[in-house]
Parts: C-alpha cells; sequence; structure tokens
C-alpha cells in the first residue's frame, strides 16, 4: 500500500465488480454486484463499519493509519444503493430500510441512541425508502411515496442538528436527491426542483434576498440549543446529562454549555372541567409572537459560530405548530455580536415589526415590516426611526416605539406602507410601554410611575 500523502494517477481497482461506488472525506464506499458493500480509507470514526482498532488512533483521537483495505460492512440483507458523508455511510437494502455507520456527533446516522461513533444499524422511522444521498454531515432519502426525509446536520452554520429522521414538508413528488457539503437539490415530479441548505456562495440557486437565511422549509424540531456562562463546575454536570460532552468542548470554549427552549401550551378551549395542557415541546428560543390562530410561531435565539474567533448571532425564526409539532421554518439574523438591538413584534395577521438601532450607528435606525410568504420572511416597508429604540409596544393597528428621549407611533392599518401618528409631546417623564393601553381614536394611556397616567393623544 502507498504512503498516505502518496499522489497517484487515477489507477483500475480490481477484485470488486462494482455496482455502486461514493465517496466520503477521507473513504470509500463500493456496493457490489452481489448487494454487498465494501469500504477502504479511512476509519478513525467507523465510517468503513468495522470496530476501531488500536491502530485506528493515536491517544489524541487522531487518525494514524492510511486506510483499511477492502472492510466488508456486516449488514442483514443485500444493499442496492450506498452514499457516503465526510464521515459516515449509508446503505439502502433491498427490502426499503436504511443502515447507516459511522460519526453521529451531528445526528447523521438518525438513530438518536448511539453515541459518536456508531456501528452498523437500522434507521428507525422511516417507510419504504427508494433513495438515498448524503451530504457532510447529513443523511437525506426519497420514500416510495415521494416525500422528503433529512436527519443530521445540513448546515452546520445553523447549529441545528436532528438525531430522528424528519420529513421536509414543503417538497411532494420528490424523485431523485443530491448532496454538496452544506446543501441538497431534489427533483420532483412536474419537472421542478428544490435547493434548501446553506447558501453562503449562491449554491442554492436563489440568488441574494437581503439577508435572509433560508436554512430548512419546515423540518421536525429535535432540539435547539442556545448557549449562557456558567462555571465550569455546573458546565460538567449539566453537559453530561445532554449527551453531548465531546459535541460542546468540541466547539465552544469550556466556560459554555448548552441549554434548551421549551414551549408549553394550555388549551383552554378544549372542554371538560380544566384546560389542557399539551406535552412541552423543543422549541427555537424566546416566543416573541404567534400568528393565524396559533399555528405560526415566532421566536428569537442567540447562537454561537465557529471555534476560537466567536460569533454571537440574534437570530429570529419562523416555526409551524399543528397541536402537536414544531417544525422550523425560515430564520432572519438580527445581529451579529450585539451590534444592532432589535424589538419584534408580531400582527395577529403575521406580519413581524422590527424596530432596530444600532449602538455604533444610531442615524441608522429603522422600522422593518416583513411578511411571511409560505415558509420565507419578506421585507416588504423600511422606515427610518428618530432615535435607537428602547422599547415597543404594539397596540391593535398602532407600534410605540420608545426611543432615547422620543417616542413614535406608527400606523400599521396598512403593514407596506407605515405611518407615522403625530402626538403630543411626553415631555421629560420616563415611562414603559409594558401596559399601555388605547387606539388612535381614544388615544392612549401608559403609566408613568410617580407622575401618574399620561395620555397621549393624536394631535
Amino acid at each position: 500500500r502507498p504512503a498516505a500523502d502518496a499522489e497517484l494517477p487515477p489507477a483500475e481497482i480490481t477484485g470488486l465488480s462494482p455496482a455502486q461506488v461514493a465517496a466520503g472525506a477521507y473513504h470509500t464506499l463500493v456496493l457490489r454486484t452481489d448487494g454487498s458493500v465494501t469500504g477502504f480509507g479511512r476509519n478513525d470514526q467507523r465510517q468503513l463499519g468495522i470496530a476501531l482498532r488500536a491502530s485506528d488512533t493515536d491517544a489524541a483521537g487522531t487518525s494514524t493509519q492510511p486506510g483499511v483495505d477492502f472492510a466488508t460492512v456486516p449488514l442483514p440483507r443485500p444493499a442496492v444503493a450506498v452514499a457516503a458523508g465526510a464521515y459516515h455511510s449509508a446503505a439502502l437494502l433491498d427490502d426499503g430500510t436504511v443502515w447507516t455507520w459511522g460519526r453521529n456527533k451531528e445526528g447523521q446516522l438518525g438513530r438518536a441512541e448511539i453515541f459518536d461513533p456508531g456501528a452498523a444499524g437500522q434507521v428507525p422511522g422511516l417507510p419504504r425508502i427508494r433513495t438515498l444521498a448524503a451530504s457532510a454531515l447529513s443523511t437525506l432519502a426519497i420514500d416510495e411515496n415521494g416525500a422528503l426525509w433529512l436527519w443530521g446536520q445540513l448546515d452546520p452554520d445553523s447549529f441545528e442538528t436532528r438525531r430522528l429522521p424528519g420529513q421536509i414538508l414543503d417538497v411532494t413528488g420528490a424523485l431523485t436527491v443530491v448532496a454538496g457539503r452544506t446543501h441538497a437539490l431534489v427533483t420532483a415530479e412536474g419537472g421542478t426542483a428544490f435547493a434548501f441548505g446553506n447558501s453562503d456562495y449562491a449554491q442554492l440557486g436563489h440568488g441574494e434576498e437581503f439577508s435572509v437565511q433560508a436554512v430548512f422549509p419546515e423540518l421536525e424540531l429535535i432540539y435547539q440549543p442556545i448557549y449562557t456562562y456558567v462555571t465550569n463546575v455546573v458546565l460538567a454536570e449539566e453537559v453530561r446529562m445532554e449527551h453531548s460532552t465531546r459535541e460542546v468542548i468540541d466547539w465552544v470554549p469550556i466556560v459554555q454549555w448548552w441549554q434548551r427552549h421549551a414551549l408549553t401550551v394550555v388549551d383552554y378551549a378544549a372542554g371538560g372541567t380544566a384546560p389542557e395542557v399539551r406535552p412541552t415541546l423543543a422549541f427555537p428560543g424566546e416566543l416573541r409572537g404567534v400568528s393565524n390562530g396559533g399555528e405560526v410561531l415566532f421566536s428569537v435565539a442567540q447562537k454561537l459560530e465557529g471555534t476560537t474567533n466567536i460569533v454571537s448571532r440574534e437570530v429570529l425564526e419562523v416555526s409551524g405548530y399543528d397541536g402537536v409539532t414544531v417544525f422550523v421554518g425560515d430564520s432572519l439574523t438580527l445581529s451579529t455580536n450585539s451590534e444592532v438591538t432589535s424589538f419584534v413584534n408580531v400582527k395577529a395577521d403575521g406580519h413581524v415589526l422590527l424596530s432596530q438601532g444600532a449602538w455604533n450607528n444610531p442615524s441608522a435606525s429603522r422600522l422593518r415590516v416583513l411578511e411571511l410568504a409560505g415558509a420565507r420572511l419578506n421585507q416588504i416597508a423600511e422606515v427610518p426611526l428618530l432615535s435607537g429604540p428602547q422599547e415597543t409596544q404594539l397596540l391593535d393597528q398602532t407600534l410605540m416605539v420608545r426611543g432615547a428621549g422620543t417616542l413614535e407611533l406608527w400606523d400599521l392599518t396598512s403593514p407596506a406602507a407605515p405611518r407615522a401618528i403625530p402626538a403630543v409631546d411626553h415631555g421629560c417623564v420616563w415611562f414603559s410601554l409594558r401596559d399601555a393601553e388605547g387606539s388612535a381614536d381614544t388615544g392612549w394611556w401608559v403609566p408613568g410611575g410617580e407622575y401618574g397616567t399620561l395620555r397621549l393623544a393624536p394631535r
């Protein structure tokens, strides 16, 4: 066998009788004509489907062997297709089941109970599958009814990990699927095509649409972590509870840990003697608004990126809720490293009002109006604000924005054309908009603490 760093011209591989081949980052899979699967190359994540050996890694966890020659993957039935991710592998067997093995740090094996790395095993919860593909850190499959399934982490920048298979509901009649490192493309009936995942280099073919991060159109949410600072002692205890010790240490400094948000819905219309408390679900962030009769939820979360030069992003996310499950829709980055302060208000009809101001550029303060079209957020209006917002309150069709010594009232009856409402000056009295009430017809009442209640009437 040649040295690991040798560069060789193409040469025939003999003795395999290949029906299909697939390539990962450092390993190769060969589906042979008899339905068996052979692998060769690097095996430090068990991506060849065989057990780890002392020679596979050194004390630091780094691969020390150039590769393994012709390892046969132990599968219970003949395979009809194979796919290779960066450090994991997948095979479709002749009975329509999917088997995966290798790295599972990002959930790409589709088996939540398997810690990284995993031996070959069946992916649970799938119907009969007819084709599959793999990105670097995720696996995709199309079932016999044309539904598209995904598990793992398609876009690492999103920090969203799905450890169990979930359907991509926006895609129906799927025929074929292929995947790049962080994005995927699907062809479907009627001559249509879909693209999703990371779009940093316009690889989705969508162009550049203001700053929307179109990550996953409606995928089942398994969990969505954010970060908070704690002591090292608490970190060690909590990370073990999350089964993510290696995951956290690999990605972020030891002073941080993963924290979940949860959604609990209380149904007061369920009937009976007491309201129905529905099962608690994992949720992307802090709930900021609800629309469409409770079917669309808006949340804001802090996310970290990178391993050394860590970047903090504040992200607005749209989720669907069908009474049983939360589905992730579009997402929008509001701020990077807290350079912009954002206040989110949501109208009952689903229009999102973003009041934003930059601490290093107060003159750039603005009110943006977003509209939800399908699973995507689109900006339909933008107007300047007098100063950086410090608090907002939405009362029916009126948005109140309190800044540094300023109070602005905006009529959002027509969301695409926000109209400023002239109001009586409030002087230098400080007040909170939290308990404000009123309307454009009657005026507004705002609690002013020791100054009593302030009445703001339109001029």
